[in-house]
């Protein structure tokens, strides 16, 4: 699991440092009551305009994304920003 985490911020990494600008991201997380929280992946967020962005659009891309076949009463969602400079990631819950 924490490898697979890596290799997506590894990923969104290199697209921020060659991108040269700070990128918005989402992690998405199923709610699992034996095993915890799972992390289902990493959307990148392309809208240009932020006011665009509310709680329902990002779980939109996510249905879209994941199919609307999927429980999303048990998924929740990470907004990261990276840092262009250092790479660091900001983790917020929405």
């Amino acid at each position: 699991m924490g490898e697979d985490l890596n290799e997506e911020v590894q990923k969104i990494n290199q697209y921020v440092i060659l991108g040269g600008a700070d990128m918005t991201a989402y992690e998405f997380y199923w709610i699992d009551p034996i095993n915890g929280d799972q992390l289902i992946g990493t959307l990148p967020e392309r809208r240009r305009d932020p006011r665009r962005v509310t709680n329902e659009s990002v779980m939109n891309l996510g249905k879209l994304i994941l199919g609307e076949d999927m429980d999303f009463t048990n998924l929740f969602f990470y907004q990261l920003t990276i840092d262009k400079e250092t790479g660091d990631i900001l983790r917020f819950k929405v």
